[in-house]
């Protein structure tokens, strides 16, 4: 659409690659000299969370004020080591000044430590503290405090009965991998921080948790035609909430 392709253009000029001058038109942006790999900054993230590419834009808009240019990169979680190949080439050669991961990724942690050394500073997101390797900084959240803050909000609507919905994770026996325990954990700050918030105001029953389940052994699809199902059947439920928060604390009344 005409207000997509507008949006598109003006994150464009944000980032310094075209350059708009009225009554003329708008025009890409030549840098007088290639930029040094050293003011480069990857940012890793799983394509199916699309909810991040609104943050990642900020992120990006803010680097290329300071001087950075950014380079995101999709990790798609059915593809191996080898989507990663040329990127990983060109920090052979040059290591980036910096590397934003979002999730584990099978393989790439031992990339990024044996081809960037200790020249290059690695943030981990979305992990436990203990899943992240000694020499990388790690950013912890709070899903907790974001359920809380959407409880809230919703309970000010005058919603006395509220939904949670989080994607099924595999038994501590099924699944030893280091997502599954970060998620084990996150799920149950989520339902904790939720009762913990409608207790305060009284309300000792009013949370009902439902789970999306996993789509052949794959991701949990909110959209997959099974878990449509399931969520029809639950919002049929007399019991059923009047407002629901999502695993990334979207809301919806």
């Amino acid at each position: 659409s005409f207000g997509t392709a507008r949006t598109a253009v003006g994150r464009l000029v944000e980032m310094g690659m075209v350059q708009k001058s009225r009554g003329s038109g708008t025009y890409v942006t030549y840098l007088s000299k290639p930029t040094s790999r050293m003011n480069v900054v990857y940012i890793l993230l799983r394509s199916k969370e699309h909810i991040y590419d609104h943050l990642s834009a900020d992120i990006v808009s803010f680097l290329n004020k300071a001087g950075l240019q950014a380079v995101k990169v999709s990790l798609d979680d059915a593809g191996g080591l080898e989507q990663f190949e040329d990127m990983v080439n060109w920090w052979r050669q040059e290591p980036p000044k910096a590397i934003v991961t979002q999730w584990e990724f099978p393989g790439l942690d031992k990339a990024i430590s044996g081809f960037c050394g200790s020249q290059t500073r690695v943030i981990a997101t979305f992990r436990t503290l203990a899943d992240i390797p000694e020499n990388w900084s790690g950013v912890v959240s709070d899903w907790g405090h974001a359920v809380k803050i959407s409880i809230r909000h919703l309970l000010k609507l005058g919603h006395r009965r509220i939904g949670l919905v989080l994607p099924k994770v595999p038994s501590d026996a099924g699944d030893r991998s280091s997502w599954a325990k970060s998620a084990r954990v996150s799920h149950r700050h989520c339902i904790h921080s939720a009762r913990e918030a409608l207790r305060s105001e009284g309300l000792e029953d009013a949370l009902c948790v439902h789970h999306n389940e996993s789509v052949d052994g794959g991701a949990c699809e909110p959209l997959a035609e099974s878990n449509l199902r399931r969520m029809k059947n639950w919002l049929s439920q007399k019991d059923r909430p009047g407002a629901i928060i999502g695993h990334d604390s979207r809301v919806v009344a």
